[in-house]
């Protein structure tokens, strides 16, 4: 019996459903896990494969929506003076926000405002300028919220609908 000590990340849906891939053998699976509400999100559990009997960790989470990770080169910008303060790498994608590497040469403080300018890999090299808040700041890796639908919108929607990366629910 294999057995993996690294943990994977399971995103349920609303009605608590989802995904999970073997790190063993990498076999997916659907899982309903509605008996389970309330008790599942941000625990970790042994997992026991039914294919391979591999074991491995398994952590719980809920989204909102989609997370596509990806690899964009970008720019944080002072977004009264549009001044860029620093390049930055965006490294995943929702609808509703973003999450990037930051050069540390810009402090950055959960809620701060900034502008983000990034071009998406796609056909037609859409180019996103979004208002976004900080959320989450850990070390270089920055998460952040746009704080306003805008007409990007639509463009990073149908960007994630067809990218073919592997997607984050």
């Amino acid at each position: 019996m294999a057995q993996s000590m690294q943990a994977t990340r399971v995103y349920l849906e609303p009605n608590y459903t989802g995904v999970i891939s073997c790190l063993c053998c990498g076999v997916k699976r659907s899982i309903d896990m509605g008996e389970h509400q309330g008790k599942l999100v941000g625990k970790t559990f042994h997992l026991q494969c039914s294919t391979c009997g591999g074991v491995f960790l398994a952590i719980f989470d809920r989204r909102r929506h989609h997370r596509l990770h990806v690899h964009l080169p970008g720019r944080l910008v002072h977004p009264d003076t549009r001044q860029t303060l620093e390049n930055i790498v965006v490294t995943s994608l929702s609808v509703n926000g973003l999450r990037f590497i930051s050069r540390a040469k810009t402090v950055l403080q959960t809620g701060d405002v900034y502008e983000v300018v990034f071009m998406l890999d796609d056909a037609e090299q859409s180019m996103i300028t979004e208002d976004v808040v900080i959320a989450r700041v850990h070390g270089n890796v920055i998460g952040a919220s746009f704080v306003k639908q805008s007409s990007y919108q639509s463009e990073i929607g149908f960007y994630l609908m067809y990218a073919t990366p592997s997607l984050e629910k």
